[in-house]
């Protein structure tokens, strides 16, 4: 049996430290600030322990996450079928490579920008990597077959794929965080969400899928993945933008994850 259990991002971009200026999301720098500051605070500390060991998988800063009770996906793979979701690969897959070289678990790249996993996986053995599948198209609150790449919503592709439960869920998808959920959440409504673990980072600036997030909206969001069965139970600082000093300004961390747990429902 697999508890269930959150591990989210959140992304701080583009914030700056002294000066007022207007961003892309058509909200000032100062009042983007305050909101993060705000989220952040809502998240600070998780309010959840994982019921098992945590350990971070995957190299340190941005692409590896923390993870709940990797010895029981160990465990437990070698008798039932595991499932692992990627959304967001690019060309960083060391998360994906120690999950893949660990566990016998299948595992499902997506990523409309790149069309295939980071160059981490090339050390697997040809076993480990025949469990390795990776789809060129991106994550939304909708399917559209039509667009070049496709789209699809989480629930479609489960049922594409076959899958009526996730294992792991990690998401890095630049804003389409909110939609996607905000679908699956709505799709399965009147029970729990079917996902055992969930690592997203979170971005409240200007997304590609043009979302406007407010405290308000952010927090209805947030309500929906505790109803649906999830808590949190880890918070990370990630000072990737500052460390990289991007756009050599003087700005905040433009990651700051959280790792955070949610409530555990048996599966």
């Amino acid at each position: 049996m697999c508890r269930r259990c959150l591990i989210l991002g959140l992304a701080f971009q583009h914030l700056g430290l002294f000066c007022t200026c207007f961003n892309d999301s058509g909200r000032t720098v100062r009042e983007e600030t305050d909101l993060s500051l705000r989220i952040y605070s809502h998240e600070q500390p998780a309010s959840y322990n994982c019921p098992h060991e945590m350990e971070r998988l995957g190299r340190l800063g941005d692409g590896g996450k923390w993870t709940c009770g990797m010895s029981r996906y160990e465990t437990a793979s070698r008798n039932r079928p595991c499932v692992v979701y990627s959304f967001g690969v690019q060309y960083e897959s060391s998360f994906e490579e120690e999950i893949l070289r660990r566990t016998e678990c299948e595992v499902f790249g997506i990523d409309f920008s790149v069309v295939e996993f980071g160059e981490q996986l090339s050390g697997l053995t040809s076993e480990q990597r025949s469990r390795a599948h990776f789809r060129q198209v991106g994550i939304a609150g909708n399917t559209d077959r039509v667009h070049d790449p496709p789209f699809f919503s989480i629930q479609d592709l489960m049922k594409t794929n076959g899958h009526e439960y996730i294992d792991v869920l990690k998401m890095d998808i630049e804003g389409y965080e909110f939609d996607s959920m905000a679908s699956l959440m709505q799709e399965f409504r009147d029970g729990p969400i079917p996902i055992g673990q969930f690592m997203v980072e979170i971005h409240l600036d200007a997304s590609l899928s043009g979302d406007q997030v407010d405290f308000p909206y952010f927090l209805k969001w947030w309500e929906n993945l505790e109803k649906g069965g999830l808590r949190p139970v880890w918070t990370e600082p990630n000072l990737l933008y500052v460390t990289l000093n991007v756009q050599n300004d003087n700005v905040m961390p433009r990651f700051s994850e959280v790792s955070t747990s949610k409530g555990f429902v048996v599966r």
